[in-house]
């Protein structure tokens, strides 16, 4: 691949970054994933501040001129290895925080031993007390303590109560009290469920785009780009463009997808993303999207169209 078009591809990666279609976050993640190789292994990248190329020799990148062609980079990129990488701890910081931990645990245990020591002599008090108080005889001229056979009372005669009441007891006529009539507690209700309020959709103000070429199934050679194409719907606002997906290897990983947001009806598909598909396809549709941010934002705006056919096309490695 030549540098000029490693440039090119920069430049427009840049240029959406600037133009706010993609965001900073996006933005990091594709520029460090912005490496190439040269024919002796050595990896090359385009500075996102100086757009300068460098070589990385090994130890750290330096500014250096590129061979006229490079190939396109997929291990992962060298440029944030030194801040993966952890400090190697300090022999001394080490040393000083078994120092303190050694000697806080001489401190430690005396104290343990001494609270173990006044919870052991608590404990023999309390079981003397209460042994003491058990073997103590009674001293004479105190209450005694009853039996539990006096405790119980005797049961009262039934048949003396009843002929006693009926020769003292003066005769009086019944009187029927009446019975306040309990009234029954109503049945709790509960209170009727809310009802929820539909989310209002966007109108679909446009039909789905029609895709114009490459056709469907066509096949791409090393030397060829492919040139995505489809029909208008009408004439977008400033707010509404259209939003290009691609993915491979079967499309059922989100991160497969690689999508970018424009207002014309055509795409060129990068060069870098040769040799991502294992079976060499690339599956393609459009949705036209309404913009609600700051910026434009893909799957999170939402969609005024249906997304298009969804076709293919192969980039082969050869």
């Amino acid at each position: 691949m030549k540098t000029e078009e490693i440039e090119k591809l920069f430049q427009e990666l840049k240029r959406g970054f600037e133009t706010g279609a993609i965001g900073e976050e996006e933005f990091q993640a594709r520029v460090d994933r912005f490496i190439y190789e040269d024919d002796d292994g050595h990896s090359w990248t385009i500075g996102a501040s100086t757009e300068e190329w460098f070589r990385h020799d090994n130890v750290g990148w330096v500014q250096a001129s590129p061979p006229p062609t490079l190939e396109p980079f997929i291990e992962k990129s060298t440029r944030t290895a030194a801040e993966e990488e952890p400090p190697a701890p300090s022999p001394r910081r080490d040393r000083r925080k078994r120092v303190i931990v050694g000697v806080f645990g001489a401190l430690l245990l005396p104290l343990v031993f001494v609270v173990a020591l006044v919870f052991y002599q608590l404990g023999q008090s309390s079981v003397a007390t209460r042994l003491s108080q058990r073997l103590t005889p009674t001293i004479a001229g105190t209450t005694e303590v009853p039996s539990p056979e006096s405790t119980v009372p005797s049961a009262p005669d039934a048949t003396a109560s009843v002929v006693a009441s009926d020769e003292t007891a003066t005769p009086s006529p019944s009187v029927v009290q009446p019975q306040p009539t309990a009234t029954p507690a109503p049945a709790p209700t509960s209170p009727p469920l809310p009802t929820a309020t539909p989310m209002p959709m966007p109108d679909k103000r446009y039909g789905p785009p029609i895709l114009v070429g490459p056709e469907n199934g066509a096949e791409f050679g090393r030397r060829y780009k492919a040139i995505l194409v489809w029909e208008p719907v009408g004439e977008l606002d400033e707010t509404e463009y259209y939003h290009v997906e691609i993915c491979w290897n079967g499309c059922n990983d989100p991160g497969d997808f690689f999508g970018w947001y424009l207002r014309d009806t055509q795409y060129i598909c990068p060069e870098y993303l040769r040799r991502y598909a294992i079976d060499e396809k690339y599956n393609w549709h459009v949705t036209v999207r309404a913009q609600t941010g700051a910026a434009r934002q893909g799957p999170s705006d939402p969609p005024i169209s249906s997304p298009s056919e969804t076709w293919v096309f192969k980039l082969t490695r050869d």
